[in-house]
């Protein structure tokens, strides 16, 4: 399969993100993206998602009726310092770093979950559903429905670099998002964990 180098960098979790940079995903096929860490993941595929390069992360977003749904996907490469490193401590690193909603009111009737991923200790599955009072598209409706899956991954070979994917659903009540939400595993299965690319006989 055709590999191309990602824009992915490795950096601290506190570090700002570069220059955003967008484009079509016009690719003429599905292109496996790979970082010099050793993950690789395949974009959604189609020609209605636009991609961004913004330094830190690759996000997708998905052209979609506004008014009644939006659709975002990320893939965001990271270094962790987990002493002692384990899975209870990556899952407590996890929820401290995604659960945090504020305490302004905008988001209520939180629900989460941090799991580890069956049959693989290096990641965690993280799910988060809310209520979005604040969100700028609601309309009519008093809030929208935004659920965040993920999965975030400390390659197995290092527990230094990690892999944060995730794919976002906001919409109004009563829209049945069960196709994005298919769309959305189906690009958090697509993670893979290779050796870093300076270990491979004839990387480039």
């Amino acid at each position: 399969m055709m590999t191309k180098v990602a824009l992915l960098c490795l950096i601290a979790l506190a570090a700002g993100c570069g220059r955003a940079h967008t484009s079509e995903n016009n690719f003429p096929q599905q292109v496996r993206v790979r970082s010099p860490s050793g993950f690789s993941f395949l974009p959604p595929p189609g020609k209605e998602w636009t991609e961004k390069f913004a330094g830190c992360q690759i996000s997708y977003s998905k052209k979609t009726d506004p008014d009644k749904v939006s659709f975002f996907a990320i893939a965001n490469e990271c270094k962790v310092d987990l002493q002692p490193s384990g899975q209870e401590d990556l899952i407590a690193f996890v929820s401290k770093t995604k659960d945090n909603w504020g305490t302004d009111g905008r988001f209520t009737n939180i629900s989460t979950s941090f799991l580890p991923e069956a049959g693989n200790a290096s990641c965690v599955r993280y799910r988060m559903e809310v209520n979005d009072n604040g969100a700028n598209n609601r309309g009519r409706h008093a809030f929208l429905l935004l659920k965040v899956v993920g999965r975030f991954c400390t390659h197995p070979d290092n527990p230094g670099p990690a892999v944060d994917m995730a794919y976002s659903i906001r919409h109004v009540p009563g829209f049945d998002a069960s196709a994005y939400v298919a769309e959305g595993e189906a690009f958090l299965d697509t993670l893979r964990f290779e050796k870093p690319i300076d270990e491979q006989s004839g990387a480039r």
